[in-house]
């Protein structure tokens, strides 16, 4: 599974400044009440849900990102990165319902992963 933290080591070899040090806050502008619990749970969350997308992905055959994304509606590299867990900030629910979809999910299958990402934007945008 790839995502920023993976990507630190990379940097390390490649960047000439030496490596990146993760942001303050890497989910964005805020992640709960800040504190390194809450950072902690939305990156565990985010794996989890990124974890599912790509186990539908594998059930439904493998469908190649092209084929994805031009039925979903997005780039190849957005279907990429629903797909691994990749960015700063979690995916649009209408890109993950659509996917869902492409790969012909249950509605309860939808509705359990519609929780996961509303935990994650809770984590994320608290009300």
């Amino acid at each position: 599974m790839l995502d920023w933290w993976s990507n630190v080591s990379h940097c390390r070899l490649s960047c000439p400044k030496g490596p990146c040090a993760p942001p303050d806050r890497a989910f964005g502008d805020a992640v709960g009440d800040g504190t390194g619990a809450d950072v902690e749970r939305l990156r565990a969350l985010r794996t989890r849900l990124a974890e599912q997308l790509m186990a539908a992905h594998r059930e439904a055959g493998e469908p190649s990102y092209r084929v994805i994304a031009g039925q979903v509606g997005v780039s190849k590299a957005t279907v990429f990165r629903l797909l691994n867990g990749i960015g700063e900030r979690s995916p649009k629910w209408h890109h993950i319902d659509d996917m869902l979809e492409v790969f012909g999910r249950s509605d309860r299958e939808v509705e359990r992963l519609r929780a996961l990402w509303m935990q994650i934007r809770e984590l994320e945008k608290p009300q």
